[in-house]
């Protein structure tokens, strides 16, 4: 009996634990707090007001107002606000971190930070080399009042992963070699370096690709932008014809005394726009002779063009051999796919075929007791019949 009421009894307290999962829960409000001097003064997170010696904070406008507040802590960044914050400022406030190596002052991640009022602050991260005061995302206005911003001896060794195709911008406006300095009602007032640190992706100037026929005429090709330093092979020229001449080349210059690119060729882009000249020439004849299907490479050239022939797929029964030709050297005359500068002359070149290597004749596998194969096949059944009879014959008697 005592057995059963005690086992009513949890069964009772399982119930009503079971139940309290199902109770509404109400969090409550994260509300800031006093700034410690081990640990980051962390606003990122608050979703409720606050105050204390020295400051307030109101959540709706993410503002937070100091008033004769010395704030140090051995943390790695002293002040952290959320996206689009406003610092207001009474009295002479100061906000350091100690941290040795890389630290940050005040760190604005996200939208700008505004700073205002009628008093001053210093942000510094002055003990670490690569130390910065103040790190904003989109902006930093200081509409009145004094703000300086002192970092180390190294700032700008913050490393940030920059999107191909931009750059990074340091807010070098606010930057002077000296060590700190401070800006007042939005000006530039005096000294030092790395005082305020902006990082900004801004797209890398692009420059421009332009062909031109040179007297020549037909469709011209077309270059996408690049910045400098990104490289693209150099357009071919199908489409371009000039009566009695051949294409020879692209060039920088339209006579031809700049550099010269062949199609395929790779140019890194330099740091402007990029004129390239089509170069004409006397027009020489190419004759591919090759027995494979779809050989290439007849056609006219200029002296200089570099000329791409290929000796197409061998006929049955046959692999490529080596070109042929006279006064022609071959890259590789052993490629059924090559390459020859065109001399000032006609050109016949010829691919050559040989027979294709036959395949080794196979073994024939050893063949076994049984089967189409067997060794003993035609004679093996002789045996069973013969051992069948003697078995009849032995049960007979």
């Amino acid at each position: 009996m005592k057995m059963r009421k005690l086992l009513s009894i949890l069964l009772s307290l399982a119930m009503a634990l079971g139940l309290l999962a199902f109770l509404p829960v109400t969090a409550s409000a994260a509300a800031p707090s006093d700034p410690g001097s081990t640990g980051i003064w962390d606003f990122s997170d608050v979703t409720a007001n606050g105050s204390g010696t020295g400051w307030s904070w109101v959540q709706s406008t993410r503002t937070l107002t100091l008033t004769n507040l010395s704030h140090t802590t051995s943390a790695d960044v002293a002040l952290m606000l959320p996206g689009y914050s406003t610092i207001v400022l009474n009295g002479t406030n100061t906000i350091t971190t100690t941290y040795s190596s890389s630290s940050i002052g005040i760190f604005a991640p996200l939208g700008t930070l505004t700073i205002k009022g009628t008093g001053s602050l210093t942000a510094s991260a002055a003990a670490a080399p690569e130390g910065i005061g103040i790190i904003f995302a989109d902006g930093l206005i200081i509409s009145s009042g004094t703000v300086t911003a002192i970092g180390g001896s190294c700032a700008h060794y913050f490393d940030y992963t920059v999107p191909k195709g931009y750059t990074y911008w340091a807010n070098t406006a606010m930057e002077d070699p000296g060590g700190e300095g401070s800006l007042s009602d939005g000006t530039f007032v005096s000294g030092p370096s790395h005082k305020f640190f902006k990082v900004e992706y801004i797209p890398l100037p692009r420059y421009t690709v332009t062909y031109y026929r040179n007297g020549g005429s037909g469709t011209l090709p077309t270059e996408p932008t690049h910045t400098a330093g990104e490289t693209f092979a150099v357009a071919s020229a199908p489409g371009l014809r000039m009566e009695g001449s051949a294409f020879k080349q692209w060039n920088t210059r339209n006579d031809g005394t700049g550099t010269g690119y062949a199609p395929g060729a790779v140019i890194t882009m330099p740091a402007a726009d990029l004129t390239l000249f089509a170069i004409w020439g006397p027009a020489f004849t190419v004759t591919v002779n090759s027995a494979g299907a779809g050989a290439t490479g007849s056609g006219s050239y200029a002296q200089g063009a570099s000329v791409g022939i290929n000796a197409g797929t061998a006929p049955n029964g046959k692999v490529f051999d080596k070109w042929t030709g006279s006064g022609v050297t071959f890259a590789d005359a052993n490629s059924a796919s090559t390459t020859f500068i065109m001399p000032g002359s006609n050109v016949t070149v010829t691919a050559e075929f040989k027979d294709a290597p036959k395949q080794p004749d196979q073994p024939k596998p050893e063949k076994g007791i049984f089967g189409t194969n067997a060794k003993w096949y035609g004679a093996w059944w002789h045996y069973l019949l013969f051992f069948i009879g003697f078995g009849f014959i032995w049960m007979w008697f």
